[in-house]
């Protein structure tokens, strides 16, 4: 742009110096005339003609010089502008890079943050079954001074001494104590069963110097899905505080039990065996979303392979009407 400053002002220059040539011929023309008006009046006009053609030429060059002027200044305050406008994208263009520069930082701490979110979690299975461990108790009775073990079952309510187990497991036997997780043993005051859904609710003596539990478990309330992860706690073969863990093979199937009953079951792939019937079958959140009722290997009940549970939706009807009766 500069250049076309400079290229208009030699024209200017060019131009004026074209004009002084040519006033400078009519100041000759001029000084010729006036010698001549000496010897001729009649080349009075001659002189009058030439004078008023230096006029003209005076007028014209001052029009030209302003024009020039003009083009001039229009150019100087595009130049001034353009500048202006450089300085405008400059600074923007800062700002551009600065926005770009934060996001890129919080992006990059976001990621930070997350790898160590899924470095820290890792697996949820061992830290929910430490938490919900303590709630676990063996259930069974007392033979000439020795625990002998039916089932499992957990506490759900640590205020009213509720332990939820199986009712297969309370099945025949008129008295029996629980085995709290510390090892100390709780009589049982109350037992209501249903062997229809196979669930049992149990009442411990809450005065006994031996009951001191720590923890309670909550029954989960939502759906289950095909594959939800799930572990189970439990004393199979007596083995106690033994954990296994699998997915839900199906959440809602119906069939019938070893005493040909028909009712839901949740199916599960997880180990189980005899001593974990009435266990709780938890999800990862530590909410029971079942029992654990009989277990089918090949057609029979030896072994673990295709383990079955009392379902949560069941669970809880079972304990809404029994509420009446505590």
């Amino acid at each position: 742009m500069r250049g076309w400053i400079v290229f208009i002002a030699l024209a200017i220059m060019s131009s004026m110096v074209f004009l002084a040539l040519q006033m400078n011929n009519l100041n000759e023309q001029l000084t010729v005339l006036q010698a001549e008006v000496m010897l001729s009046d009649s080349n009075i006009e001659r002189v009058e003609d030439t004078t008023h053609a230096m006029i003209e030429c005076l007028t014209t060059l001052d029009e030209r010089t302003q024009v020039l002027q003009n083009i001039v200044a229009e150019i100087v305050d595009y130049d001034e502008k353009q500048d202006v406008n450089v300085q405008l994208l400059q600074e923007q263009t800062k700002l551009l890079d600065k926005y770009l520069f934060e996001v890129m930082i919080q992006a990059a701490e976001q990621a930070a943050i997350q790898i160590e979110h899924e470095i820290n979690s890792g697996d949820p299975l061992p830290e929910m079954i430490a938490r919900t461990l303590p709630a676990v108790v063996a259930v069974g009775t007392e033979m000439q001074g020795r625990f002998e073990l039916s089932g499992s079952g957990a506490i759900i309510s640590i205020e009213n001494g509720h332990v939820l187990t199986a009712a297969h497991v309370v099945r025949g036997r008129a008295v029996f104590i629980v085995q709290m997780h510390d090892g100390g043993l709780v009589d049982v005051v109350q037992v209501l069963s249903d062997r229809l859904s196979d669930t049992a609710l149990l009442v411990l003596d809450v005065n006994d110097p031996d009951y001191s539990p720590t923890i309670e478990l909550e029954l989960f309330s939502g759906e289950i899905q095909f594959g939800d992860r799930i572990g189970i706690i439990g004393h199979p073969w007596g083995l106690e505080n033994s954990v296994s863990e699998g997915v839900v093979s199906h959440p809602k199937r119906w069939m019938s039990d070893p005493s040909n009953r028909y009712s839901y079951c949740m199916q599960f792939d997880a180990a189980s065996n005899p001593g974990n019937s009435g266990g709780p079958v938890l999800n990862m959140n530590g909410q029971i979303i079942g029992i654990v009722s009989f277990f089918r290997h090949g057609g029979s009940l030896q072994c673990s392979g295709v383990g079955f549970a009392v379902p949560h939706f069941e669970i809880l009807e079972y304990l809404e009407l029994s509420k009446p009766l505590l």
